[in-house]
């Protein structure tokens, strides 16, 4: 009878490793943090993340910054439509190609290096992922293993928009870089 089990076991297995993942919107958040006057950190997240990876590797994630939450209403509009002009660019995304080989196997924790394309206002930029990544077998759980430093500068937003979000706060200084970390669920879907 045990002979029985495993072999339906195997038979199974490839049906399982042939589909592919996407995130999971409700258990997947980005947290990004402002600094203004030199001192004072804001912290913001951006939940309801879509993406997948397929079966060849290739990832693709949706940022929509629809989503962006700092816990003040008065800030998230800023930030949506004095920063990132959300009207015009209402999403962030992230593609890569990871090998299906580098994966973890089911029950395994790897730290993986990818080279992504990070695309914000309509800007692509490369940039370097250092992941920690965890397979349950039935879900990924990848999050970033060290904080990520975005210049706004680098995609091309304006200094203008920092001022006009500045000017909302009587003028202060608001520092043009943010230190970015993910945390995503992959759930596995059959093809």
């Amino acid at each position: 009878m045990k002979y029985w089990m495993l072999a339906l076991c195997f038979l199974c297995a490839p049906k399982l490793l042939a589909g592919h993942y996407e995130v999971n919107p409700d258990l997947s958040i980005l947290n990004f943090a402002t600094t203004k006057k030199q001192y004072v950190i804001e912290p913001a997240t951006i939940t309801a993340l879509t993406g997948s990876l397929d079966k060849t590797g290739k990832f693709v994630a949706n940022i929509d910054l629809k989503h962006l939450d700092t816990i003040n209403p008065v800030r998230d509009n800023s930030l949506r439509t004095l920063f990132f002009d959300y009207d015009k660019y209402p999403k962030i995304e992230v593609a890569a190609t990871i090998s299906p080989d580098s994966l973890p196997k089911t029950g395994e924790i790897k730290v993986l290096k990818v080279a992504a394309t990070l695309t914000i206002w309509n800007t692509s930029k490369p940039l370097e992922l250092e992941l920690l990544a965890a397979n349950t077998g039935r879900s990924l759980m990848v999050s970033s293993r060290k904080a990520i430093v975005i210049s706004a500068a680098d995609y091309g937003i304006p200094a203008e928009n920092l001022n006009k979000m500045a000017g909302t706060v009587g003028g202060i200084a608001i520092a043009t870089s943010a230190p970015v970390n993910f945390q995503l669920v992959l759930d596995l879907k059959a093809d």
